[in-house]
């Protein structure tokens, strides 16, 4: 198809009466490149239609929430926005503990230090549904799903794609509230949701204030504090660690489907599950938040987390550098009534105490951990180690070894370097006669 038939099949799009003459001049040929790049972008920023206030969704019965046409520059979308009372609750945690969000906690979760000069207000809960779960240059957010406290209440703005032409308009207001000095919390929104819209910001030519932005990706501190859970999906945290239950709730993957019958169709019947999903992702994001910055802020934060978060919550600080935190978390485990839990926490707290200099306080501990277990490797070892390096007792760290060789089942992996400090000890020993 030459320049000039695409301009004129673009003509009879547009309803452009006039067809431009074409040529084989090179002048001409550009003058119809130019029309032609102007024409597409008149017909991507073509505005719909205004349309009346609709109902798309019902929360419960006789509570509609209407989505009205929102205008924004370079076209229109719907827009939906729900308000919560913050005395309102999510499963088990009321929406008023995100005002006493701990963010030192959300800080150390993000492992960025910058999130503990924000406050609370300043966060944004992203959440999209999208054209495919796999992502690609093709896949579209259809509805993004953004929420952010505001005075007394906890507001979910959602924005919703009629056509695809509304996209630009979406990303415009998307730029306008995200570059406002907020921060991100997602849940897999690094890998996915943040870098998806990325890609659109490109194909739309807009700046994109995401880029610059901290960004707290719930998923991967979720997986090393709860890694007791069979999956590290939104549900299941939201189920394990907010007591929230999603009854009828629309499984992901028919998402994309649902929505492309919609487009065929305009059936609201169709999207009003999808919207209450995003709303309900929102939410336990919001919650979760609050939840797992608990589990790794203060003491008075952590309430009845069970032992086992607990310990992944000691692990986490101290490889954030929080000796002190990591520490009073396991001292308070070291009695625990599970004992896998009590013999970690135990290995950890010597550990940390032996990286601060406190090495008596670390001894005293595995001598502890060796009387209530003879076998126990790892204090028969850390101990051998405080003989031969410093006290200078080289018997008493030889007995301690060949102990281990003799009583302990050991693998190769473990058994090799013993040996290798056995044969160290027992030539230390025969230099020093």
């Amino acid at each position: 198809m030459t320049g000039g038939e695409v301009i004129k099949r673009l003509g009879r799009l547009t309803g452009s009466e006039k067809q431009p003459e074409t040529g084989g001049a090179p002048g001409d040929r550009a003058q119809e490149t130019s029309d032609l790049r102007r024409r597409i972008e008149a017909i991507m920023n073509r505005r719909p239609e205004p349309r009346q206030p609709q109902a798309v969704l019902d929360q419960a019965p006789g509570d509609p929430v209407e989505g009205v046409e929102m205008i924004a520059q370079g076209g229109a979308f719907l827009f939906v926005r729900r308000e919560f009372p913050l005395s309102e609750r999510h499963g088990g945690k009321p929406l008023a503990e995100l005002l006493g969000l701990n963010m030192k906690g959300a800080a150390l979760l993000a492992g960025d230090r910058r999130l503990a000069d924000y406050d609370v207000r300043d966060a944004l809960f992203l959440d999209t549904e999208t054209t495919g779960l796999s992502g690609g240059a093709g896949t579209l957010a259809f509805l993004i799903g953004l929420g952010f406290l505001q005075k007394d209440t906890f507001v979910v703005n959602q924005l919703f794609l009629r056509d695809f032409s509304e996209e630009k308009a979406a990303l415009r207001y998307l730029a306008d509230v995200a570059g406002a000095g907020r921060f991100l919390v997602s849940y897999n929104g690094k890998a996915f949701d943040a870098n998806l819209l990325a890609g659109r910001f490109v194909v739309n030519r807009l700046d994109n204030p995401l880029l610059s932005l901290p960004h707290l990706d719930l998923l991967f501190p979720a997986r090393r504090l709860c890694g007791r859970l069979k999956d590290a999906r939104l549900a299941t945290l939201e189920r394990e660690v907010c007591r929230f239950h999603r009854p009828g709730d629309l499984p992901a993957q028919e998402i994309p489907g649902r929505y492309f019958s919609w487009l065929r169709r305009r059936d609201p019947a169709l999207i009003g599950d999808i919207f209450r999903h995003n709303l309900l992702d929102v939410l336990s994001l919001a919650a979760l938040t609050v939840g797992l910055a608990g589990l790794i802020g203060s003491d008075k934060d952590r309430g009845d987390h069970p032992p086992g978060d607990l310990l992944a919550a000691a692990r986490l600080l101290s490889c954030r550098g929080e000796l002190k935190a990591a520490g009073a978390i396991c001292a308070g485990l070291r009695d625990c009534g599970n004992r896998a839990v009590r013999q970690e926490s135990r290995r950890l707290l010597s550990l940390l105490l032996k990286r601060q200099g406190e090495l008596p306080q670390a001894v005293s501990l595995w001598e502890e951990m060796i009387k209530e277990d003879p076998d126990d490797r790892f204090a028969a070892l850390e101990l051998a180690k405080w003989y031969e390096h410093r006290r200078g007792d080289c018997g008493a760290a030889l007995d301690l070894v060949k102990r281990m060789l003799g009583n302990c089942a050991l693998s190769d992996r473990e058994e090799a370097p013993l040996k290798h400090r056995l044969r160290r000890l027992q030539g230390r020993l025969e230099r020093k006669k």
